[in-house]
């Protein structure tokens, strides 16, 4: 349901901003019509297509970063404070040997966020 809403929103939104882009264009090329004008315009729009690319690009990595620190952060803190009954792993010899493992989502989600933060993909993205 919601996503449908988002992918009509979204459908009518690019619909509204290429009918202004058009308006915009069949407008310039009419008040100023030099070759001048007319490279600028193709210049402007080469430039506005490539920036939409990158924001979809880098909006996409960003948010699956994200979710990745997201989702690992409240697995790590899971993982560090529930202790399973002693009947549940019981098969398992040296069950103490195996507690670095509760580590292990806690380093994942540093280095997601980590990873996250040095390459700004939201900073890029805006």
């Amino acid at each position: 349901m919601w996503i449908s809403a988002r992918r009509k929103r979204v459908r009518e939104t690019n619909k509204r901003e290429k009918e202004l882009r058009d308006f915009l264009i069949q407008h310039a090329e009419t008040a100023r019509p030099s070759k001048d004008s007319q490279a600028a315009i193709a210049y402007c729009e080469h430039c506005i297509c490539e920036y939409e690319e990158w924001f979809d690009w880098n909006e996409a990595r960003w948010v699956w970063w994200q979710r990745v620190v997201i989702v690992g952060g409240v697995i790590a803190t899971l993982s560090g404070v529930i202790a399973l009954p002693d009947q549940w792993i019981s098969w398992i010899p040296n069950r103490e040997s195996l507690n670095w493992l509760r580590g292990v989502p806690a380093a994942i989600v540093a280095i997601a966020a980590g990873y996250l933060s040095t390459f700004t993909y939201r900073d890029d993205a805006v």
